[in-house]
């Protein structure tokens, strides 16, 4: 009698009437007990009435069954709304992230059209996001710029919820190698051709003073 789940039960509704079952399977015949399980699985998930005496017992059988584990209830998943867009969000090290740039870089990446519209509002200003021709989400606020950002905000928030979203590496400036201006003229000094002697442009330089090194020097008369 517990061996098999009814088409209409769940999987928790399953298991908690044969918990049902099992606390009591030495106390009553077989036959009766699968009847009181019923009962009180009709009361406790759909709201079945019996008569008073039925419903008393089942109620006392109950309390002193041990709890069944409900099942955690996990959000949907919001489906894709816009096909191949990819959020690029910088790392976490970045501080001030500024929404519309992030939404304006992930639509260029991506290769998508992005439009910052303005809506007719009463009293506050209102701006809309539209990314390949859909509208994400808006904003409002008491100007333009805030209204622009909040809506920003709020698209990031539906665009994370449902579409890949990349993070970028920081670049440490700090790491890279450091080479001075004068590293640079030293090694290239050192990475230089050496002039034979015998060289028509060589000999000139050196009759005009040339020491086979640094410039040559003007003399004043």
């Amino acid at each position: 009698m517990a061996d098999e789940a009814y088409s209409w039960e769940t999987d928790f509704q399953w298991r908690s009437r044969r918990n049902f079952i099992e606390t009591w399977r030495d106390e009553y015949p077989e036959d009766r007990l699968a009847s009181l399980a019923m009962c009180w699985s009709n009361m406790k998930f759909f709201g079945c009435r019996y008569p008073e005496k039925v419903e008393s017992l089942v109620n006392e059988m109950e309390s002193k069954c041990p709890p069944v584990p409900k099942p955690e209830k996990r959000p949907p998943k919001r489906s894709i709304i816009i096909e191949n867009f990819s959020v690029y969000e910088p790392s976490d090290q970045v501080q001030n992230l500024n929404p519309i740039s992030i939404l304006t870089e992930s639509a260029q990446k991506s290769k998508k059209t992005i439009n910052f519209q303005e809506l007719q509002s009463t009293n506050l200003f209102t701006c809309a996001v539209i990314i390949q021709d859909k509208l994400v989400a808006t904003g409002e606020a008491s100007n333009k710029k805030d209204a622009k950002r909040n809506a920003a905000e709020n698209a990031l928030d539906v665009l994370k919820s449902c579409q890949p979203v990349v993070k970028k590496r920081k670049i440490d400036h700090d790491a890279a190698t450091k080479v001075t201006k004068t590293e640079l003229t030293m090694k290239a000094y050192e990475e230089a051709s050496v002039i034979p002697e015998s060289n028509l442009g060589n000999q000139l330089l050196r009759k005009m003073g040339w020491k086979g090194s640094g410039g040559i020097g003007n003399q004043r008369f």
